[in-house]
């Protein structure tokens, strides 16, 4: 895992990334994005990516998904992305992967964000975020 925690890595001080790669989406795959910060800018209080890939039959593939702002570092949700799978990409769904979310928020309350702020977010980003990454693998236009 690169991330230990805030703003910090595993790599040593002699070492550097030179390179990323990044796969070239399938057909039939899309991606969502959704951050919530309280300035354009500013760290997000939560952020969620996803990407999904659908089956020529429109049933979730595979489906990625990482939350930010969370915990001490972002993550993904293995689980999460399990239940996707074979399934119809509708509301239902999403609402049931939103659950998901919300559960893994492990962040600490503060008297600026509460924890229960905090899951309602996420579960409300992911629920966004996994429409918006479906409605893309399927073709439909971009809000």
């Amino acid at each position: 895992m690169l991330f230990v925690s805030s703003l910090v890595t595993e790599l040593a001080e002699d070492e550097l990334i030179t390179a990323i790669e990044f796969p070239v989406f399938p057909s039939r795959s899309g991606w969502g994005i959704e951050i919530f910060a309280q300035r354009q800018g500013d760290f997000a209080i939560v952020s969620v990516a996803a990407t999904v890939e659908l089956s020529a039959a429109g049933v979730v593939k595979s489906l990625r998904l990482a939350l930010g702002g969370t915990g001490v570092v972002p993550i993904r949700l293995p689980d999460a992305e399990l239940a996707a799978v074979g399934r119809v990409p509708d509301h239902a769904l999403s609402e049931e992967i939103s659950r998901f979310a919300a559960a893994a928020v492990t962040a600490d309350d503060d008297a600026r964000i509460p924890v229960a702020y905090r899951r309602e977010l996420a579960a409300t980003l992911t629920e966004r975020a996994l429409t918006m990454a479906a409605q893309r693998a399927e073709g439909v236009s971009e809000r």
